[in-house]
């Protein structure tokens, strides 16, 4: 009985320790994809479809606070105007939202914490890591945030399966802040 019990906690230690290194393991390959430009394995860390409802979203929610204001103030034209950006709007996401765009943000992040990232080489994998934070929320979300680079967007990531994550969000609130 006490092997059994050694062998439980041995088993729960090794899956807790997964479970706590596998953001890091998806930021180390999503690096190494950005680093190499390789778009395809890049996007396979990557929910699409979540990150262009999370921008239209939050265009939205924006838009709809400037359409209101500007229709209490009797900016009617400005109002109109502000409606038909909407519609605009929900159009350049769609195109915007690609591996291309969106491995350029990574790189941004990445840029401003390490320029000469190797993938190979395991001390440049923690460089990775010297700037940014991973911010957790909950045990099925976290962001990865820039901590040198105040405009930089923070990236938001979801559990997809067990161990593994994707990329669903981009909080630009704090870049358009500035």
């Amino acid at each position: 009985m006490g092997k059994l019990l050694v062998w439980l906690l041995v088993a729960g230690a090794v899956v807790a320790g997964l479970f706590a290194a596998s953001p890091y393991y998806t930021l180390a390959q999503m690096s190494a994809a950005a680093a190499e430009r390789d778009d395809a394995t890049f996007a396979r860390y990557v929910d699409f479809e979540a990150i262009r409802a999370d921008m239209k979203s939050s265009v939205q929610g924006t838009m709809i606070g400037e359409i209101e204001q500007r229709g209490n103030a009797g900016d009617t034209a400005g109002a109109a105007g502000m409606a038909l950006g909407m519609l605009l709007a929900d159009r350049m996401i769609d195109g915007a939202v690609s591996p291309e765009a969106l491995r350029a943000i990574f790189d941004r992040m990445r840029e401003s914490t390490m320029r000469d990232f190797e993938p190979t080489n395991p001390s440049s994998i923690r460089k990775l890591f010297d700037n940014t934070s991973v911010d957790w929320r909950g045990l099925s979300e976290f962001r990865l945030v820039n901590e040198t680079d105040a405009r930089a967007p923070e990236l938001i990531f979801r559990r997809d399966g067990l161990l593994s994550w994707k990329l669903s969000g981009v909080d630009l609130a704090e870049a358009a802040d500035i």
